[in-house]
């Protein structure tokens, strides 16, 4: 095989969608729910790269503190679900206002809205 492809195919592998958090520390609802849920893996992985794209766009220093303070004080709302349903509903409304950040120069970031209407059945 081309090494290119090769090193093309690994980078697939290492993009794979993975929970922004260790799962083995996951120690309340929330993280053990995302670590389990195929959808709030994928919600989870969209939001944390829509984040740090976010955080690398040209945003200024008052909008980058004010995303950071905002993402601390969601991750405890969050922490807060007893529910699969809480879980979906933060997470789909933390994407969309994350990606609603005002960018004051360059190009705003594309942000990863992942498609969960079909979604995965949930496991019982």
């Amino acid at each position: 095989m081309y090494p290119h492809i090769l090193f093309a195919l690994t980078l697939a592998l290492l993009a794979a969608e993975v929970p922004a958090m260790e799962c083995a520390r996951a120690g309340n609802f929330a993280e053990k729910a995302i670590c389990s849920d195929p959808v709030l893996t994928r919600l989870d992985t969209a939001l944390n790269q829509n984040y740090r794209w976010m955080l690398d766009a040209d945003i200024g220093k008052g909008a980058r503190d004010a995303l950071k303070h905002s993402q601390r004080i969601w991750v405890i709302q969050r922490n807060r679900c007893s529910d699969r349903e809480c879980l979906m509903t933060l997470y789909k409304q933390r994407i969309e206002d994350i990606c609603d950040y005002p960018v004051i120069g360059g190009v705003h970031p594309v942000c990863d809205e992942p498609d969960v209407s079909a979604g995965i059945p949930h496991p019982d």
